[in-house]
């Protein structure tokens, strides 16, 4: 269901190519442009500009010069495709071919359930190609979503150039740094920005559905057990005044819990160990944490109220 949606959006992407200058779908590109030789129409096979640089960069320190002001020129026509992606905000056009993209971004980030609702029948508005926007929903959900995924798709490839550009000519040279600046360039659009959300939320889903499985993992307790642990509980409180850091000991060494020398004089600390070990143990274990406390004279009488 999941790469439906994404298939949907990126076709009413598609579709909607021609419309507001913004809606294109990411900055021109800095890395096509053909070398000026003064020879006329290029041939469709002659290498770029920026490849050819690079190409040429015989040592990483002109290698790095290269992609340092090819880095500068991808940023700053970045920064003016986001100004005008926002600033088309009164162009009918952009918001009808960023509809279906608005509802489905939003409808994926939204908490809300009565959200999510009201976006998938929002949906059902787009007809013949004309949809009729909420500004705040278009403008304070959908930018906002795709602007944030695309800056951090962008830090994420900046992140593996410059950690590249320590490495010499010979490890890391021109036509490897050539098809990094393009994977740069490419963060920065609209489609890339729908695959790291959809990518982003599938690594959400399988920690979720990980968490989802510890929890039913856990060992169910019966209602005497319940009783036994939260009187194990009791028993480790600062109110119980048998609770001594030598009694403490005791019973972590029966449960075989390893206290820091550091904390062997403190208490408060050895009992927080072990709470800890009482959170996360199964019924056998509360069992064994009972009988210690008690041969240890520390557990209280909970039946006393």
């Amino acid at each position: 269901m999941r790469w439906a949606l994404i298939l949907f959006i990126s076709m009413a992407l598609v579709a909607s190519t021609g419309c507001g200058p913004a809606i294109r779908g990411g900055p021109p590109s800095t890395l096509d442009a053909p070398i000026d030789d003064g020879g006329g129409t290029p041939s469709e096979m002659q290498l770029s500009a920026a490849g050819s640089e690079l190409l040429a960069a015989d040592t990483d320190a002109e290698r790095n010069d290269v992609l340092a002001r090819r880095l500068v020129l991808i940023d700053q026509v970045y920064e003016v495709y986001i100004s005008d992606l926002r600033r088309d905000k009164a162009v009918m056009d952009l918001a009808t071919g960023l509809a279906g993209l608005a509802i489905g971004v939003a409808g994926t980030l939204t908490d809300g359930v009565t959200a999510k609702t009201n976006y998938a029948a929002a949906g059902t508005l787009l007809s013949g190609g004309v949809a009729i926007v909420d500004q705040t929903l278009f403008y304070e959900q959908t930018v906002l979503a795709l602007v944030s995924a695309m800056d951090a798709n962008r830090a994420q490839v900046r992140l593996s150039i410059e950690k590249s550009m320590a490495k010499s000519i010979v490890e890391y040279p021109g036509r490897n740094a050539f098809r990094d600046l393009q994977a740069y360039e490419r963060a920065g659009t609209l489609l890339a920005a729908i695959a790291y959300v959809g990518a982003t939320a599938s690594g959400i889903q399988s920690d979720a559905e990980a968490e989802l499985k510890n929890v039913r993992d856990i060992v169910k307790l019966t209602p005497q057990q319940i009783d036994l642990k939260a009187c194990s509980t009791r028993s480790l409180f600062a109110t119980n005044p048998k609770r001594t850091a030598p009694a403490l000991l005791q019973v972590a060494e029966a449960l075989g819990v390893d206290v820091p020398d550091a904390d062997k004089s403190d208490a408060t600390k050895i009992a927080a160990q072990l709470r800890s070990w009482n959170r996360d143990t199964d019924a056998a274990g509360v069992a064994r944490l009972n009988k210690a406390l008690a041969d240890a004279s520390v557990l209280i009488d909970c039946t006393a109220r």
